[in-house]
């Protein structure tokens, strides 16, 4: 493979994941990013002594970043060390009650006892069916490059598509255990992790409670900004040269094959593409209109928008874990994944993610302050007023001052606010969304989008779009797979 130049548009997970295992290979591996650093949604800010991560803030899965650096002949440990926090989060309810989660069995048990007599023994069962599910998922859907329907027809596959009922919504199965609806929620919320809502997402995702409630949650030491820079250091140390500030504008095709791209109005020969960026901007604004799939993308699902305040506070806060939920109650938990992904509107009376770093990091906010990043799941695709983004930014701010018991406005020295319109203008974001295509039934293994152009024999995708999902941890088994696909490309 020695003197084949690979282009890869974008520095995000996949695309940094994909870069060293290429170079490793022989390849002149150039990575092509229109901002200037690496990461993708995974950048971070720095600002009046505060350090935030824009985007990722929960490390599960560790496992698969380990192999991630193994598979490169390296230890994630000689880079930056992970922690497992405990507890893992805390749940806040309307009526002042809060639910801690741990992953001490005896505690978990001693939660669902509390709310629902008996419980206990169908969480044990519950959770022992989401750690198999785990196993196969990894062992087998994580993996692959699914270009075919022809590839679920494994016998031990089907047999526990069968009796784990996979045509099931992941609401369903857990209603029909649990009745309490706190309880529901534990076991539920994971759901935004895959772009999706409960009840459009297939039960085998359950297995997100074994990641959840028995892997635990960790945290890179100064955040996901380290996890970022040694992948960076990573691929420089294979040879991988990364441009920034540069922004791809076109492909060029010739009989069939990508030949050069134009960035920064700049002709730039290449042998081979993988886009890492978004990938209807690539389909839509980068290939000529003969080349591209035409695919309906109305008829897509997307995941949701990621409505985003970082702040800055002059003060320490109270009854904050690292990471924190505000569940509503019932009806407006529902009427806000309605919002989503029924009616595509604002929401009216969300839950908020709370993630205060600084409880476990004294390197992301000046001493005696916290380092505070919300978050609000939104439709894709809304008109992004500044009207709209205050409303939201109140409305957070009282849910933040209601759990805390604490007086919030007065005590904040760093305000941003990113929705829509941003991720539109830093990632080319399609209609600003933050993960993708929801992991929907006809959305997973085959039906996700085609990690390799139909039409373009030299171009390949890799990230949240394709295979095999959403998610941190995804995205960097998604470079990997395309990293595979693009040897037998070379066989």
């Amino acid at each position: 493979m020695r003197g084949k130049k690979v282009a890869i548009i974008g520095a995000g997970i996949s695309g940094l994941a994909v870069a060293p295992i290429l170079a490793k290979k022989g390849f002149e591996v150039e990575v092509y990013e229109k901002n200037n650093q690496p990461g993708g949604r995974a950048m971070v800010l720095e600002d009046s002594g505060f350090k935030f991560d824009m985007g990722p803030s929960w490390y599960m899965m560790p496992e698969i970043f380990d192999q991630w650096f193994a598979k490169l002949g390296r230890k994630r440990e000689d880079y930056f060390s992970i922690s497992k926090l405990n507890p893992n989060y805390r749940l806040f309810f309307p009526d002042d009650e809060k639910i801690t989660i741990t992953t001490d069995w005896d505690e978990l048990e001693n939660i669902f006892e509390k709310y629902e007599p008996g419980s206990g023994v169908r969480l044990r069962k519950y959770l022992d069916e989401s750690e198999e599910k785990y196993n196969v998922a990894v062992d087998k859907y994580l993996s692959m490059n699914f270009t075919s329907l022809w590839q679920l027809l494994d016998f031990d596959l089907l047999r526990k598509a069968v009796v784990w009922k996979m045509w099931r919504s992941w609401n369903e199965h857990v209603c029909k255990s649990f009745k309490n609806a706190k309880l529901q929620k534990v076991l539920l919320w994971p759901a935004v992790f895959l772009g999706g809502s409960p009840k459009n997402l297939p039960s085998l995702y359950s297995l997100m409670s074994h990641v959840d409630l028995q892997q635990g949650v960790f945290y890179p030491d100064r955040g996901f900004q380290s996890l970022v820079q040694a992948m960076y250091e990573v691929g420089t140390e294979e040879g991988v040269n990364y441009s920034f500030n540069s922004e791809v504008q076109k492909i060029h095709v010739k009989n069939g094959k990508a030949v050069s791209l134009v960035v920064n109005d700049s002709i730039k020969e290449v042998d081979l593409v993988i886009g890492s960026a978004d990938y209807q901007h690539i389909e839509e604004h980068l290939l000529p209109n003969t080349e591209k799939q035409f695919i309906n993308w109305d008829q897509r699902v997307l995941g949701p928008h990621t409505f985003c305040i970082y702040l800055g506070i002059s003060k320490q806060l109270h009854n904050l874990t690292h990471h924190n939920y505000y569940f509503q109650e019932d009806e407006e938990w529902d009427d806000h994944f309605s919002a989503i992904f029924g009616k595509k509107q604002w929401p009216k009376n969300p839950s908020v993610y709370i993630c205060c770093p600084s409880k476990t990091d004294n390197q992301v906010a000046p001493k005696g302050q916290e380092n505070i990043f919300m978050l609000i799941p939104v439709a894709s695709g809304l008109n992004d007023t500044n009207e709209e983004r205050e409303k939201l930014y109140n409305y957070s701010i009282n849910i933040l001052e209601k759990v805390t018991g604490d007086s919030i406005q007065d005590h904040v020295v760093f305000k941003k606010i990113i929705s829509h319109r941003d991720h539109i203008e830093l990632y080319n974001a399609f209609q600003g969304n933050s993960l993708g295509l929801a992991q929907t039934l006809l959305q997973t293994g085959p039906f996700r989008l085609k990690m390799r152009h139909p039409n373009i024999s030299n171009l390949f995708y890799t990230g949240h779009y394709t295979q095999p999902g959403t998610g941190t941890p995804i995205c960097v088994r998604s470079g990997e797979i395309v990293a595979e696909e693009v040897m037998k490309y070379y066989e």
